[in-house]
């Protein structure tokens, strides 16, 4: 995905996103999920960190045991807690299906953070947006640079006394107070020399020339014209009744015959970055292979 024009990413980003949290379809959400994860699984998006992921499912776990716990709505009756709270049958298909979407989503703007970077925000909003396009630049590039601060600062602060690891709830609240303090005045600092350098070389102020690498290939128009595609065929399922559902008072799902290119179509365009990729790995060991020969 890295290799696409920003442009072409952008609309395939834009798309699987949106569709997945608007279109909450079950069927439609099992292969977002599905198609994230096994992007993410093949490891050619990028780092991304495990640890990361984990505590943004973690979340996505805790938010769905709540809905669970506390809707009330649906009208089969699985088991009564003592608080009186009722938990039915179709609040859990419902918080299943929830957390299918939430997972999706976070799978989905970590392979987006790590494949469409700052630059390819600048060349998108650059030339129309200056102002916007920097301030986007400026955003993706503060969350790192701040974990960077911060892991430097807790090793410099350890040599004084202040270590986040130490004994005590106190002191390690204490610590980690002292260290985020230190490294989030470090990073706004140099957000604000940035901003401040940007301003005297005459950013945003008038026009001027755009340098670009980015080429739009053959196989970008073929990624734009599939999601297009796939955004007209889902959303006119989805309007006509032909991927109708529901969760309460009863789960139904009504799928015609009619949908089903639809979800194929669905399903052909999130597994778009698992064929890009697999793609330029075959053609890669191809031509490594006849070099070696």
């Amino acid at each position: 995905m890295k290799a696409l024009h920003p442009f072409s990413a952008f609309c395939f980003y834009a798309a699987v996103i949106i569709i997945t949290a608007a279109v909450q379809h079950p069927l439609v959400l099992l292969i977002s999920f599905f198609s994230a994860l096994l992007f993410v699984l093949l490891g050619k998006c990028g780092k991304i960190s495990g640890k990361a992921v984990l505590s943004a499912v973690l979340v996505c776990i805790f938010g769905t045991a709540v809905n669970l716990l506390f809707n009330n709505e649906g009208q089969t009756v699985l088991i009564r807690l003592s608080c009186g709270n009722a938990v039915t049958l179709e609040t859990a298909i419902y918080s299943a299906f929830a957390f299918f979407m939430m997972t999706a989503l976070v799978l989905w703007l970590f392979t987006t953070g790590s494949c469409f970077g700052s630059d390819k925000l600048m060349y998108l909003f650059g030339r129309t947006f200056p102002s916007l396009g920097l301030l986007i630049s400026m955003t993706m590039r503060f969350i790192p640079y701040f974990a960077k601060r911060f892991k430097e600062t807790a090793a410099a602060q350890k040599f004084l006394g202040c270590d986040i690891n130490g004994k005590g709830v106190k002191n390690k609240l204490r610590a980690v107070l002292k260290i985020t303090s230190v490294a989030l005045s470090a990073s706004l600092e140099n957000a604000g020399y940035t901003a401040q350098s940007m301003k005297y070389r005459g950013y945003g102020s008038t026009k001027r020339s755009f340098y670009s690498v980015y080429r739009f290939t053959k196989r970008d128009f073929a990624v734009v014209t599939l999601t297009l595609l796939c955004v007209a065929a889902t959303v006119s399922a989805f309007c006509t009744g032909l991927l109708s559902y529901g969760y309460y008072p009863v789960f139904k799902v009504h799928t015609d015959a009619l949908g089903i290119p639809a979800l194929l179509l669905w399903g052909a365009f999130c597994l778009i970055p698992c064929g890009i990729t697999l793609y330029d790995e075959i053609k890669w060991r191809r031509s490594h292979g006849a070099n070696k020969a």
